[in-house]
């Protein structure tokens, strides 16, 4: 069974590292066989409030976006022409890596984008995305967008017996962290 350190929280309190409650819950019987990152998204990547929008004047199919992360703000080249002033979407700063992919400052028609909008599938939450997202609700410049969507969420992947089918879910497996941290159940 695959079990979400964040999800546990909600039910648990416990201040231990994933491999140390990993550790712990083995020595119960439930051996956690791996801890998964799902999400393969690391670095900085901040919102970012677009301010100015202008046409590209070297492309017809890209625009440039002053946008604002709250301590300074950057130049955006992006292809995507829905984005407008207003927009607070998702910026992946110089050293990010989502996926494969590591950004950096980079001309793109002789405009240096110091960064990259970024669209969820490129987060690693939907398979197909076709444009920039936008946050609907107001989030402010700079906030860490990886801690903000839970991105560096860990899962443990756990054994369960066939003696405890007690643990064939996730209040199952709270309660057992609960009973091993002598904590209350949320």
């Amino acid at each position: 069974m695959r079990l979400s350190i964040e999800w546990l929280k909600d039910f648990v309190d416990f201040s231990d590292t994933p491999e140390e409650l990993a550790e712990r819950l083995s020595l119960t019987g439930n051996n956690v066989e791996e801890i998964i990152k799902p999400f393969n998204v690391s670095g900085k990547v901040v919102a970012g409030k677009v301010v100015k929008v202008e046409k590209h004047p070297n492309a017809d199919r890209l625009i440039v976006c002053k946008v604002d992360i709250g301590s300074e703000i950057r130049t955006i080249v992006t292809g995507d022409l829905t984005v407008k002033e207003g927009d607070i979407v998702p910026l992946a700063l110089e050293g990010t890596r989502l996926g494969d992919l590591v950004i950096s400052p980079r001309k793109m028609r002789g405009i240096l984008s110091e960064g990259m909008m970024c669209s969820l599938e490129e987060l690693g939450l939907e398979e197909k995305s076709d444009s920039v997202y936008r946050f609907k609700e107001e989030i402010a410049p700079g906030t860490d967008i990886i801690s903000y969507l839970k991105l560096d969420d860990k899962v443990l992947d756990v054994e369960i017996t066939p003696n405890r089918p007690d643990c064939l879910s996730v209040i199952g497996l709270a309660r057992e962290v609960s009973a091993l941290y002598d904590t209350d159940l949320k």
